[in-house]
């Protein structure tokens, strides 16, 4: 039984039944590999966290060398408060909910470096409609938004598919979509990973929907 330390750079492929993911991952060395498997949990591995895979390297026919592993554990330690992927990696929801806001952060301060992207804020009018809806109804405009407007292989109008008006002509959820760089595909393959020309998989749609909700909360908070 080997150990693998590699961060996940993205999932190319997840069994909705079974759990079975395929994903890509960079090394300690800075080498990018595929790894392979199903594991407890395995559902909740996401894009940008570093975790440790146990298995062993082989020689896949079609794809080459992966590393197809039985176990993973996400490196370092958890908050007091966390649970599943944190921490036993039993699918409780707070814990993805915490998998979710540390990668989001990870995107954000990145963002924060974008003088175009850090110049976006909502407006009061923004804020009230969102205090008003609540986050919820919120969070469930945005996964419409992004399944309509961005998942598609080719989207209507890529480029200019995301208005940049709030409320109350437009909606918060297009301010936070330029201010993370969900606007649009190119924008998604630059600063998210998710390539052109195929449709967006639901895990991509997931994190372009949690970082804008993460960047909406802070902007209300």
């Amino acid at each position: 039984m080997e150990e693998l330390i590699c961060e996940v750079k993205k999932i190319i492929f997840r069994d909705a039944t079974t759990g079975y993911t395929v994903l890509e991952a960079a090394s300690a060395a800075g080498d990018l590999l595929r790894a392979a498997g199903k594991a407890p949990g395995t559902r909740d591995i996401c894009a940008g966290t570093v975790i440790r895979l146990e298995g062993a390297f082989t020689e896949d026919p079609k794809y080459g060398r992966e590393f197809a592993f039985s176990a993973w554990v996400t490196v370092g330690s958890a908050p007091a408060e966390a649970s599943g992927p944190f921490s036993d990696h039993s699918g409780n929801r707070d814990g993805a909910r915490d998998t979710e806001r540390r990668n989001c952060g990870d995107v954000l301060e990145r963002l924060s470096a974008s003088r175009f992207r850090s110049g976006f804020k909502l407006t009061e009018a923004d804020r009230e409609y969102v205090n008003k809806k609540g986050f919820q109804v919120i969070r469930s405009h945005a996964e419409e938004i992004i399944r309509k407007r961005l998942a598609p292989a080719r989207p209507l109008n890529d480029g200019k598919q995301t208005p940049m008006k709030g409320a109350p002509k437009g909606h918060p959820v297009f301010i936070a979509q330029h201010a993370t760089a969900t606007c649009c595909r190119e924008c998604l393959r630059k600063w998210h990973g998710v390539p052109r020309g195929r449709k967006m998989t639901p895990e991509e749609q997931e994190n372009a929907v949690g970082v804008i909700m993460r960047w909406i909360e802070k902007q209300t908070g």
